[in-house]
């Protein structure tokens, strides 16, 4: 190899550790090496490594954000210290929405992610923390995979050609951007992970635009039901003059077109889009919902079917 000045890059042994025993509350590892995800922020994974240049006396240091749905980094954090304020910058670049449903977010021991500040951030969003074990980094293997990848790539034999901590970051910031847009995975199916999430998710953009068109169709169908009949239909038939037999039918109508909407909703979520779990999950808890006021329809439409023979027997 030296022959043709060419040289292998080989992983270096000695990594950062922010590991400084019990110093805060710890939580249980959830991840179980299983670190695949399935959906999109499902299963997140972050942790701090440190870069170190000859010519500076400071060192650099890194904190992502990994998606285990398709390996793609989320956000990151780039300082002159590990520091808490680094870890706050990560979190509200990763985390941006109110809340969270069926989200983890999987660490090592380190002392920021022992820190109260970490777990209540976590609480208040609903993401679920996970920690490795004590001195197990395979436990955090998605993570380190992404940073032996990043490390081989662009630092390791390169680092005398970095003069400054600027010119190092700025390498790094290039190199995410090529990570998450070029750098292509065979169980991304050829793709990156950017790619690999818009491909994957253009069937969810259409089937979130039928349910939200049934969806409107409901309310108009619903607000329509609601002026006409303001108060209870009972009320409706002993105050107001409408018959048993009107406000029974309206309701039968009204009713059975909701219960072909769920239908629809949910036929059209599992052919649209199947074995999309996030988008399914999505439709079901739309169907829940309509299925809910179909419920309390078709109660008051037993409740009329009851009132009329009450009627009848009374007559």
């Amino acid at each position: 190899m030296k022959l043709f000045g060419l040289s292998s890059q080989i992983r270096r042994k000695h990594k950062y550790s922010s590991y400084q025993g019990e110093v805060g509350k710890k939580a249980d590892n959830l991840i179980q090496r299983q670190f695949e995800a399935a959906n999109p922020m499902e299963k997140c994974y972050t942790d701090v490594t440190e870069f170190a240049i000859p010519n500076s006396t400071h060192k650099l240091y890194l904190s992502p954000v990994l998606d285990g749905f398709n390996s793609e980094i989320i956000a990151y954090n780039l300082s002159t210290s590990p520091n808490l304020e680094q870890v706050k910058s990560m979190l509200d670049q990763s985390f941006t929405e109110e809340h969270y449903e069926n989200t983890i977010l999987h660490s090592d021991q380190g002392w920021q992610y022992q820190h109260q500040y970490y777990h209540q951030f976590l609480e208040d969003k609903g993401i679920q923390p996970s920690m490795s074990r004590k001195g197990n980094s395979p436990d955090n293997g998605m993570m380190e995979s992404f940073f032996g990848i990043l490390k081989s790539e662009m630092f390791y034999g390169y680092e005398k050609t970095f003069h400054s901590l600027e010119q190092l970051e700025q390498a790094i910031v290039d190199y995410i951007d090529y990570y998450n847009n070029k750098h292509i995975k065979v169980k991304l199916k050829g793709l990156g992970p950017v790619q690999y999430r818009t491909k994957s998710w253009k069937g969810y953009n259409k089937l979130d635009t039928k349910l939200r068109e049934i969806v409107e169709r409901f309310i108009m169908a619903r607000r329509k039901f609601d002026k006409q009949f303001k108060n209870s239909a009972v009320k409706l038939i002993l105050e107001e003059g409408y018959s048993v037999k009107e406000v029974s039918q309206e309701l039968e109508v009204h009713a059975n077109s909701l219960y072909r909407w769920v239908q629809e909703v949910e036929e059209y979520g599992e052919s649209a889009f199947p074995g999309n779990g996030t988008a399914l999950a999505n439709a079901q808890h739309k169907i829940k919902l309509l299925e809910k006021e179909n419920r309390y329809l078709q109660e008051e439409l037993e409740l009329l079917k009851k009132f009329r023979v009450f009627l009848k027997r009374s007559k």
